[in-house]
């Protein structure tokens, strides 16, 4: 069970984030697993029962359900769209690999002292995998 960080303001870490070339060439994923972190944990604050991370064809979306109704909360660069999914998947155990079919995990996490079970399910779209 990990511990993820708490008090994180979304929009200065996406502004935070090193260019998408800078990102690809960097020996470590950090800034990825930060700005995932930094999701889980907003997530948490705001009582979403959802987080989608959608691919559209020139961008991508962050939006959390609260009370039954999606609201964005980011669109992050497209670039970035394919390494945060990976990690998602790194982080459930689900084969990074395959992308053609949906894939279904867990990831068990503590966010400010608190275990919270977090369900992960991917489907392939038009424009890149999604995941709920």
């Amino acid at each position: 069970v990990g511990e993820v960080e708490s008090a994180v303001d979304l929009s200065r870490m996406m502004q935070d984030l090193p260019a998408v070339e800078d990102l690809l060439e960097a020996a470590n994923d950090a800034p990825i697993i930060r700005m995932l972190n930094a999701l889980l944990t907003q997530a948490a604050k705001d009582g979403a029962s959802d987080i989608h991370i959608e691919p559209y064809e020139r961008s991508s979306s962050v939006r959390f359900r609260v009370d039954g109704t999606l609201r964005e909360v980011v669109q992050p660069n497209k670039a970035l769209h394919a390494a945060l999914i990976s990690r998602l998947k790194i982080m459930a155990e689900l084969d990074i690999a395959e992308k053609r079919l949906p894939q279904d995990g867990r990831i068990s996490l503590r966010i400010g002292g608190r275990a919270i079970d977090v369900r992960v399910s991917t489907l392939p779209s038009a424009h890149g995998e999604r995941a709920v």
